[in-house]
């Protein structure tokens, strides 16, 4: 699992430094987005046509029926953050920007998941989150 997050995380940082480098010289954050979009629906639709099941399931359909506001408040509320993070990555350094996003994650994730999801937490865990946290402040000076 640790080798498919790095993958995760190496590919995720290799489209920053694409977005940061080269889409923003001939798009806008807004720009980018929107066809970024159109292009996930083109994959999405390429998608359907090999596995329909795993794009439009009743599973789906009824979780987005039980949902109703509250899933297009939660997507408006992603947009919004998507949209921060662009213009964020479009206007910093992403070697400053991105380790102090990833401290921010680490501290706000940890915080939630022990006050509202009821996870536990070890004193490894704990020491885990502070060396961690002490390293990425450190790398931003």
């Amino acid at each position: 699992m640790i080798g498919l997050i790095a993958l995760d995380s190496l590919i995720y940082s290799a489209r920053i430094v694409v977005r940061k480098n080269y889409i923003f010289k001939y798009l806008s954050p807004i720009g980018h987005m929107f066809y970024g979009n159109l292009c996930t629906f083109l994959f999405l639709g390429i998608w359907y046509m090999v596995q329909p099941k795993t794009i439009m399931s009743e599973k789906d359909y009824q979780g987005i029926k039980k949902m109703g506001i509250k899933f297009f408040i939660i997507q408006v509320f992603a947009f919004l953050n998507y949209l921060l993070f662009l213009n964020l990555i479009n206007k910093n350094e992403i070697s400053y920007l991105v380790p102090l996003n990833q401290l921010f994650v680490i501290l706000f994730s940890s915080g939630i998941g022990i006050l509202f999801l009821n996870e536990k937490i070890t004193t490894m865990k704990i020491i885990g989150i502070v060396l961690g946290s002490i390293s990425i402040y450190m790398i931003n000076y």
